[in-house]
């Protein structure tokens, strides 16, 4: 602080001080009446004060530009928060002020009742979920991450445990292991990584986390624009004296906001399956796709074109979203393909936000590969499905939703009577928490 300065603080304070008892002074001799010398000195004061007021205020003014910036409330840092589900190709451009590690995580208890045709057994059953995630910031262009799940390790659709067997513990497995470096709008991701691609369930399942090495690129494009593209690399079986299965994929990405209540956001993706080891895959891999002596009926060569749109001038609490989902299987001989349509009004990202949604969605046999597609009910495909579900957010972090499913076989002949025709019911009931 410069001399002067402090100069002008020292007078401040003692004309503070000392000039308001000013008044009460004119007020007791203003009672004998006071001569017109005192009246002028006290004017002359008054003004005086005003002076010193106005410099009090630009002295403050001057202070504050020289606080530090890290000392005003505005700069207050805020912390990013890390979504496991979030792709893990996705560029990302490290902040100074992000944490080196972030934890999160969620846990659901559900009930489930299944129903078939005829005279088909009910089925209940008690269902839980437990998932942790965790991501270490090495440095500004390097992260680590990992997560732990409950559920079946030779299952990768799904991290759900049944909810018996005399009490036995639940089994914890490593569903996500990588590292991730970006590099401005490139990102760079190997090991098993989350899920690089824009997708519903059609094709993959939201628990199917792909094993090997993946690239992305995002490029805004002006006028509130963006592209993005994406590749993986997915080995999916390491054969020890053969050759080994594995996927190359790639797709493109659009994502547009022609107006404040309007986004747009168009995907084009190919996915190029080899499937010449099958060693480490089992009953619940094949499912309902075409096989015969051990062997896929079909190869898999898809190409699978999503688009989605929101609408959100209805306010903040009431988002519309539509979604179209439509994959043909070029490796098929019958060109197999599949579509899915899903509406959804409402949000629950706040305490007493309420969801709904409506889907629906069919697919031939070899339409998708069904190791990884949804294992939402028991058929992966060829099936015709409807699906209903109602949201309702209790609290923060706590959620109470629903969902039914009703389907069917698409065509019976594709399953050599080992099912029977007619409609399945499955109705799930989920609390959530998450944190």
């Amino acid at each position: 602080m410069s001399l002067k300065l402090k100069h002008h603080l020292a007078l401040c304070f003692l004309t503070t001080c000392t000039v308001p008892a000013l008044p009460q002074v004119a007020q007791a001799q203003q009672s004998d009446e006071q001569p017109a010398e005192l009246t002028e000195a006290i004017d002359r004061l008054s003004d005086q004060q005003r002076r010193i007021d106005a410099e009090i205020a630009s002295l403050k003014a001057q202070l504050n530009q020289l606080r530090p910036d890290d000392q005003t409330p505005e700069s207050t840092p805020t912390q990013p928060h890390f979504e496991p589900s979030a792709s893990a190709a996705a560029p990302r451009v490290a902040e100074a002020s992000a944490p080196k590690l972030d934890i999160n995580g969620d846990a659901r208890i559900r009930y489930e009742m299944n129903s078939g045709p005829g005279d088909a057994r009910q089925r209940h059953r008690g269902v839980f979920r437990a998932r942790l995630a965790a991501r270490y910031q090495v440095n500004d262009w390097l992260t680590a991450g990992a997560r732990i799940v409950t559920g079946d390790p030779d299952d990768p659709n799904s991290a759900d445990t049944t909810l018996s067997n005399f009490a036995d513990d639940l089994r914890l497995n490593l569903d996500q292991a990588y590292i991730q470096g970006a590099f401005g709008v490139l990102s760079v991701s190997g090991g098993k990584i989350p899920q690089p691609f824009r997708h519903t369930d059609l094709v993959w399942d939201g628990d199917v986390n792909p094993q090997g090495a993946s690239a992305a690129f995002s490029l805004p494009v002006g006028a509130g624009a963006q592209v993005d593209a994406t590749a993986l690399y997915f080995i999916i079986d390491e054969a020890y004296g053969g050759k080994d299965s594995s996927m190359i994929g790639g797709q493109v990405h659009f994502g547009v906001s022609p107006s404040p209540d309007w986004n747009v956001s168009l995907a084009v993706a190919y996915y190029d399956y080899s499937l010449t080891s099958l060693t480490g895959a089992d009953a619940g891999d094949f499912r309902t796709n075409a096989m015969a002596n051990g062997r896929y009926v079909s190869d898999f060569d898809l190409l699978d074109m999503l688009a989605e749109v929101s609408w959100t001038a209805l306010g903040s609490d009431w988002p519309v979203k539509l979604t179209g989902d439509y994959v043909r299987n070029f490796g098929s001989a019958d060109k197999d393909d599949g579509f899915e349509a899903d509406i959804a009004v409402g949000t629950t990202n706040r305490p007493g936000g309420a969801k709904l949604g409506y889907g629906y969605s069919t697919t031939d046999t070899d339409a998708v590969l069904a190791a990884f597609s949804h294992d939402n009910t028991m058929l992966a495909t060829n099936y015709v499905q409807h699906t209903f579900s109602l949201g309702y957010a209790l609290a923060d972090h706590l959620e109470l939703n629903a969902v039914y499913y009703r389907y069917r076989p698409k065509d019976l002949e594709e399953f050599d009577g080992d099912i029977m025709p007619g409609w399945r019911n499955r109705t799930r009931l989920n609390l959530v928490v998450g944190f």
